[in-house]
């Protein structure tokens, strides 16, 4: 929409991943972060990821499980 009529490049970035870079980028001690936000009907999508490496280390996080949506104890026994 907006970029296409202002011709500007643009970037799909995933809200999850977004949440992790804001975690990092508010706190510089933090490696890994956990992400859940409201699925509804009692889901949550959730995905962890850790600080990058390297020149930029916030962006972007690097993904330590894939994204998914399950109940909130589904999701701390996928990641225990």
């Amino acid at each position: 929409g907006l970029a296409l009529a202002l011709d500007r490049p643009t970037a799909g970035v995933s809200s999850l991943a977004a949440v992790a870079w804001r975690a990092f980028d508010a706190t510089p001690a933090l490696t890994t972060c956990g992400v859940w936000l409201d699925g509804a009907r009692g889901d949550v999508f959730a995905a962890a990821y850790e600080r990058p490496t390297g020149a930029d280390t916030s962006w972007p996080p690097v993904a330590i499980t894939a994204a998914t949506v399950a109940t909130p104890a589904e999701t701390l026994r996928q990641w225990q």
